[in-house]
């Protein structure tokens, strides 16, 4: 592993990423162990859950500001897709979306 993670929307994954953290279903099974190499039957595995953005080992120099922004994009976009209709739940994204940017800038 590389130690930088990256998030990536699942139609950006190439055949050969290797996944960086474990992917779950709703119930908190694995569908997808960390280290895994994504190829095309994994893609469709985790378009039938409905998966929206993975996790991936990046390349040191591939994390830029930018691209770190797009990815806590990402993952939180990914976390919080079954909670779109609730108010509640879209301030909370909102204010970890703002922490999060807040403490990169620092």
């Amino acid at each position: 592993m590389t130690g930088t993670v990256v998030y990536k929307p699942l139609t950006s994954i190439a055949p050969g990423d290797r996944l960086a953290r474990d992917l779950h279903d709703e119930q908190g099974g694995v569908l997808v162990a960390a280290g895994t190499l994504v190829d095309d039957r994994i893609r469709r595995r985790l378009q039938l859950f409905a998966v929206e953005a993975v996790p991936v080992e990046g390349a040191e120099s591939a994390a830029t500001d930018q691209g770190a922004d797009a990815s806590l994009d990402d993952a939180l976009n990914h976390l919080f897709r079954h909670w779109r209709f609730s108010p509640g739940m879209n301030n909370l994204r909102a204010l970890i979306a703002s922490h999060r940017s807040e403490a990169a800038s620092q």
